[in-house]
């Protein structure tokens, strides 16, 4: 987030994202389980779950990348195996895009426009990218 110099990176672990300020070297954990017994108790640790971002938000097989995008000021996740687009957002993380709506699986943001379009790629057949976008959020 070039607004508040913040980069966002892998977490405490391969299930989690945090957030890295480079002035200080802090870095906070923002979304995603820990391993143990936060993720046994709520049995949502490697269940591409949405919902509180620390408590009940996870990836399917670990956290691989993130994109920022500066229209919405939102962070979008994902993870390998994800059939889903999802972004973080006060404290919560929430499927934007489905699979049934992208028709992709194994999806990753790669790109964001100015005008709040997402662009995603698909890893599976068929092989693309694709422009989307929240009709909810951006007016067309």
């Amino acid at each position: 987030d070039e607004d508040t110099d913040t980069f966002f990176v892998r977490g405490p672990n391969a299930f989690s994202v945090a957030a890295l300020n480079p002035k200080t070297g802090q870095s906070t954990r923002i979304c995603g389980l820990l391993p143990g017994k936060e993720g046994a108790v709520d049995n949502r640790h490697n269940r591409n779950s949405d919902g509180p971002a620390l408590t009940h938000a996870s990836f399917n097989s670990n956290f691989t990348n993130c994109l920022w995008d500066r229209f919405h000021k939102k962070l979008w996740v994902c993870g390998p195996d994800e059939r889903r687009v999802r972004w973080v957002t006060d404290g919560w993380v929430k499927t934007v895009i489905t699979e049934k709506q992208s028709q992709l699986a194994w999806v990753h943001p790669i790109g964001a426009s100015a005008k709040g379009h997402i662009y995603i790629a698909g890893a599976s057949d068929p092989t693309c990218i694709k422009r989307a976008c929240n009709r909810k959020e951006v007016k067309p």
